[in-house]
């Protein structure tokens, strides 16, 4: 599948119907998202954006994400994201934070299903074509030190209980060891290695911007530069 078009502006916003944004917690996937939307609703481009926690999530709804268990999990989300690419109305960009990794290849990677998310990414890519996506990936330059430091004291302690004891029950953790409050840092920061690696191996325009716990990326700047500089596609990365 040959990458998707150099360029992201106003003409590419319409083209790409399908923006997907990724990032371990609190890298501002969110931020990110609702700044996109009302920078190409300023522009004159329908948007929507879709946050991954949504009970009526149009692609991971709650009774998928119950089914990570099931041996066919990727098939089944990547059947799902078919059905979506193929429903977006031709004037509409779709937003969907967290969807194509976090609702997804992480369940998989934390169940030590390593070797099934290859032919997942390849799946999602050609389920997506029709969307003609682009990806947005959030990343700090320090993972553990940024969850450690910055994430944890913002989230609080009930949040980061509930993160530890999913991160307790996974496979990955109970074959590594992971546990506690340092086990969760652990977990997050080599969850993020893989995404970028996840992120290379996609055929579409992927941007990776960084972000820090003393300076987030600048995102009203960041729409601008989707909607009208050149993007940053495989050749250029």
């Amino acid at each position: 599948m040959a990458p998707g078009p150099g360029r992201f502006g106003v003409r590419a916003a319409l083209s790409h119907h399908c923006i997907l944004v990724e990032g371990i917690p609190g890298t501002g996937k969110t931020t990110a998202a609702k700044a996109l939307v009302a920078g190409f609703e300023r522009a004159g481009v329908g948007a929507r954006w879709y946050l991954e926690e949504d009970h009526g999530h149009p692609v991971m709804p709650r009774p998928l994400l119950k089914q990570w268990r099931e041996a066919d999990f990727g098939a089944r989300c990547t059947a799902s994201f078919e059905r979506f690419a193929r429903s977006i109305p031709p004037d509409q960009t779709e937003i969907l934070e967290g969807t194509a990794f976090q609702s997804t290849a992480r369940f998989l990677w934390a169940a030590d299903r390593d070797e099934e998310i290859p032919g997942y990414l390849d799946d999602l890519a050609r389920a997506l074509e029709p969307a003609r996506p682009a990806l947005l990936h959030l990343r700090p330059r320090d993972r553990a030190r940024y969850f450690r430091e910055f994430v944890l004291p913002t989230r609080g302690p009930e949040w980061t209980a509930k993160l530890v004891t999913y991160v307790e029950g996974t496979a990955r953790a109970k074959r590594l060891g992971w546990r506690g409050s340092e086990g969760l840092v652990e977990f997050w920061a080599r969850y993020g290695e893989c995404a970028d690696a996840w992120v290379a191996a996609l055929p579409f325009p992927c941007r990776t911007f960084e972000t820090d716990r003393q300076k987030r990326p600048d995102f009203g700047q960041l729409v601008q530069e989707w909607l009208g500089k050149p993007d940053t596609s495989k050749e250029t990365r």
